[in-house]
């Protein structure tokens, strides 16, 4: 059976998304359409996967997007003038200051030492928080004094009046670190709050860590993201990785979380706390329903730390690995299917570059000691079109089940926010759009291109376009802290 249905409206696919987003109509960009269906041709059955989602620890995505804390830096890797400003009333005698004396994660801690307040508050502030007018926060301080105890004050501001804001005081701050929760409900709305925790009365304070989240957060998971992320109903989403794999090792983010060590983030060049690790990954994907992709790491990693991160998440609790993932509060293997072996291996930006040639050794050596701990698991190794395909799809195709792709498009005009602008730059802007379908064709025809000479594993890989994009711009930031700066429209 053949369906025909004419049409009067004028559209592109390329429209019908992008129109949907930015608010435009798409009438007058293409001539009249007449759509026909053959109901007796069906093709083949779409996968399940086809839209899936990747994620990673740049900008936005998860610290302050999927994770729900709202301080940077909480455990103070950077010294004191970065993520942490000292604050005190003119002419104190306060020092703030990094402290091995006192060190809770990581190598050390953040002191403050008061000898002289001038009847003021002296102490660390953080600025830029967001806040929503009437919203509660919650958060805790692991504080501990070197002397008798000592009252803390913490204040959440909204503004510069001393109305603006609300004050709670944290007493009997003794000589053993101790956690102490505060809540707060926001007055004001604004995107310039501040958190600050200080001494009025001489003394040296060690702050081991901070903590300030929404108090509806789930598990430490923002609850408006989850919410938007369930309406995609995406089948799988990808993590580590990404660049940032390169340089992660997965132990970091297990155990407590105020125990975890910060780490300074060489791919994107900004501070890891470690607290979203693979036990939030897979709360994260139990929460919204979907299948987890788990890279690892084969960039600066070893095949052992892979095969251990396998054990973790998969065997049980008689062994080594599964043990602790037990004594973590997950006596349950999570049974993770998918595991990709590193992340754009092919690229001089990425930590732990390799040519081709080595890469396939490698690749194969790590999947073989990940699957003698779990031989269920199917793996996805990089790949990209040309020289890299060349080496790499024939020496590994007998150990890998799919074969990634990546496509970025860069933008070099501004995308069309009215009908004047469609009008304006109709042409490029349907010649850049279709950029990406040309892009993932070329990963696709080169697969294909591959296929159909004799080689029984290569004939059965598959695909795996695993990260794709349109670029608006790229600014790197190479000073520090804060990530290259980049707008992305999927």
């Amino acid at each position: 059976m053949t369906a025909v249905y004419p049409t009067k409206t004028r559209f592109s696919c390329a429209t019908i998304i992008l129109g949907g987003l930015f608010g435009w109509s798409a009438a007058g960009l293409a001539a009249e359409a007449t759509i026909t269906i053959d109901l007796g041709k069906p093709g083949a059955a779409v996968n399940p996967y086809i839209y899936g989602q990747f994620i990673e620890h740049v900008g936005r995505c998860i610290h302050g997007g999927i994770w729900a804390e709202m301080l940077q830096d909480r455990k103070f890797l950077l010294e004191p003038g970065k993520s942490w400003q000292s604050a005190g009333p003119e002419g104190a005698d306060f020092d703030v200051a990094h402290d091995t004396a006192g060190a809770y994660c990581g190598d050390h801690c953040m002191a403050v030492w008061v000898r002289d307040a001038k009847g003021g508050a002296c102490g660390i502030r953080q600025g830029n928080l967001g806040l929503i007018q009437g919203k509660e926060y919650v958060g805790y301080a692991l504080l501990r004094h070197a002397a008798r105890p000592a009252a803390v004050t913490i204040r959440l501001s909204w503004g510069k009046g001393k109305a603006d804001g609300q004050s709670i005081v944290l007493r009997n701050v003794g000589a053993s670190y101790k956690k102490i929760p505060f809540r707060f409900r926001a007055g004001a709305a604004t995107n310039e709050a501040s958190l600050s925790l200080t001494l009025s009365e001489p003394g040296y304070l060690w702050v081991g860590c901070l903590s300030l989240m929404p108090a509806d957060n789930v598990a430490g998971m923002r609850a408006d993201t989850l919410e938007h992320l369930k309406t995609l109903n995406s089948p799988i989403y990808r993590w580590p990785g990404g660049n940032f794999v390169s340089g992660y090792n997965w132990k970091d983010g297990i155990g407590p979380r105020d125990r975890r060590p910060p780490r300074w983030e060489r791919a994107w060049k900004d501070v890891e706390d470690n607290d979203f690790g693979i036990d939030e990954f897979l709360a994260f994907c139990r929460e919204i329903k979907t299948e987890p992709l788990v890279v690892v790491n084969t960039g600066l990693g070893s095949v052992e730390e892979a095969a251990e991160e396998v054990e973790y998440a998969n065997r049980d609790a008689k062994t080594r690995w599964g043990s602790r993932r037990a004594q973590n509060g997950h006596a349950e293997t999570y049974g993770v299917v998918w595991w990709g072996a590193g992340n754009e291996m092919y690229g001089g930006w990425q930590l732990g570059h390799v040519p081709a040639e080595r890469y396939a050794i490698r690749h194969n050596a790590f999947v073989r000691t990940m699957k003698a701990v779990d031989p269920k698991i199917k793996i996805v190794a990089v790949g990209t079109p040309g020289k890299w395909n060349n080496m790499v799809v024939p020496r590994c195709a007998d150990h890998t089940d799919l074969l990634s792709g990546h496509h970025f498009t860069q933008r070099r005009l501004r995308v069309p926010f009215s009908a004047a602008d469609v009008k304006k730059y109709e042409d490029n802007f349907l010649d850049y759009s279709g950029q990406v379908a040309k892009g993932v064709r070329r990963i696709i025809d080169d697969l294909r291109s591959r296929q159909g000479k004799g080689n029984a594993a290569v004939d059965r890989l598959k695909l795996s376009i695993d990260e794709w994009a349109i670029i608006r711009a790229w600014k790197p930031d190479p000073d520090g802290p804060g990530v290259g700066i980049y707008e992305v429209y999927y």
